[in-house]
């Protein structure tokens, strides 16, 4: 979660698909990974400038092999792979663009990015020479990566149906997806509130927003996104895009900006637990 350590470190992550370990990322560059089963602690000096995002890369490998795609503000992503005891080290780093990258997603070994400069996809073969072979993909209103009708920030994407669409929030407040096999876009739904971040949930065709207003927003995509969404109220105190997480598909994990993480129940629309990381670390 974003921000649960503030002060030092912007956005500790856990994931499912390798529970043993917590990615901690911070300000400073360096990726922290902690092992939620003996405490261990690993750090990566990834010099990326700030990392933005972390993802675990299930590709194929295996068991004992793990892979994590980090992402920086100086616009650069590297794959980094651990196998059983070693420390993570570098496979192979890709200047995407010269602005800040915002987000990543990652469905199999299809790669997607977002930022300021625009949206880009990319191919990674892990074990390959080349590891990230970039992919022209043609999207409907979309002219040299950036999206024609929408100009500016965008602060979150995610795969959905399967890895055959994509979604993308953008700061000013307008949600877009597009069918891949197609290029056309299925929707463009301009909200009420900005976009800080965002979490997708494909078993319950939920897309979560921190709004950077007054908490979370749960939207329903089937066919299109459903506009009106279910609110879930958070006092935020600064605007900072806090992260936020599916626990099932009715219960979320949400960051705050002052040391507190919040487990919230979508069908409450409320919160249902609070946990500061001083009583964590005990």
């Amino acid at each position: 979660m974003e921000n649960i350590w503030h002060q030092e470190v912007r956005k500790p992550f856990q994931t499912k698909e390798t529970a043993s370990l917590t990615f901690v990322k911070g300000n400073d560059g360096n990726i922290w990974i902690i092992s939620s089963k003996d405490g261990d602690l690993q750090t990566i000096q990834s010099n990326q400038d700030v990392v933005q995002t972390v993802k675990w890369m299930k590709a194929g490998q295996p068991q004992e092999v793990r892979l994590l795609l980090s992402a920086g503000s100086n616009g650069t992503i590297k794959l980094w792979r651990m196998i059983e005891t070693t420390g993570f080290r570098l496979v192979q780093s890709v200047t995407v663009t010269e602005h800040q990258i915002e987000d990543i997603d990652v469905f199999g070994t299809k790669l997607v990015v977002v930022g300021t400069g625009g949206i880009f996809f990319y191919e990674v073969h892990p074990y390959a020479k080349v590891v990230f072979e970039p992919i022209n993909r043609v999207l409907e209103t979309v002219t040299g990566n950036r999206i024609q009708t929408d100009l500016g920030k965008i602060r979150g994407v995610r795969f959905f149906n399967q890895g055959n669409s994509v979604v993308v929030g953008m700061l000013q407040r307008v949600i877009i997806g597009w069918d891949l096999p197609t290029g056309k876009r299925m929707f463009r739904e301009r909200i009420e509130t900005r976009i800080g971040n965002m979490e997708w949930c494909e078993e319950a065709r939920k897309l979560a927003v921190w709004n950077l207003d007054d908490g979370v927003d749960v939207y329903d995509i089937q066919d299109t996104l459903i506009a009106t969404p279910i609110k879930i109220p958070l006092n935020v105190k600064r605007l900072f895009p806090i992260q936020v997480r599916f626990l099932t598909e009715e219960m979320l994990v949400i960051g705050s900006d002052n040391g507190t993480v919040v487990i919230a129940s979508i069908l409450s629309r409320s919160v249902i637990k609070k946990l500061r990381h001083e009583d964590m670390r005990e």
